[in-house]
């Protein structure tokens, strides 16, 4: 065993934790921006605010930059004394994260479309179609 698999576990959690952030908000859009109920809500002046989930969106752009630059610094640093399985793994996890990042850059991009009224689902369409 590796001295180093220790801090892979530790990327691992803080990267688990991340991911648990980046399901609640995306939860929170589907049920509050994009469904039948928040329409409902809507209607009668109950929903939250296309801002609003757009804030809640950017809010994970700090988080997954950290976590990518805490994954690049690890590799920066240690990649040439891990074992074979640990740099296989570092490697995935490097991949997860950018893809992470990547999806993060798109949700934000669509609930900035979403936030600039007036909106309605075949406005919202075309412009997805555009980005």
């Amino acid at each position: 065993m590796s001295i180093y698999q220790l801090e892979l576990k530790s990327l691992a959690f803080t990267v688990h934790q991340g991911l648990n952030q980046f399901a609640a908000v995306h939860k929170k859009i589907i049920e509050e921006g994009a469904s039948f109920k928040s329409a409902v809500k809507n209607v009668f002046g109950c929903g939250v605010s296309m801002p609003a989930l757009l804030c809640d969106a950017e809010s994970l752009v700090p988080v997954w930059s950290a976590i990518a630059s805490a994954a690049s610094e690890f590799g920066r640093n240690r990649y040439r004394l891990l074992d074979e399985d640990e740099k296989k793994y570092l490697d995935f996890f490097t991949k997860y994260i950018g893809a992470i990042n990547e999806t993060i850059a798109a949700l934000v991009a669509r609930q900035m479309i979403a936030a600039d009224p007036p909106v309605d689902w075949r406005t919202l369409a075309s412009r997805r179609r555009k980005v």
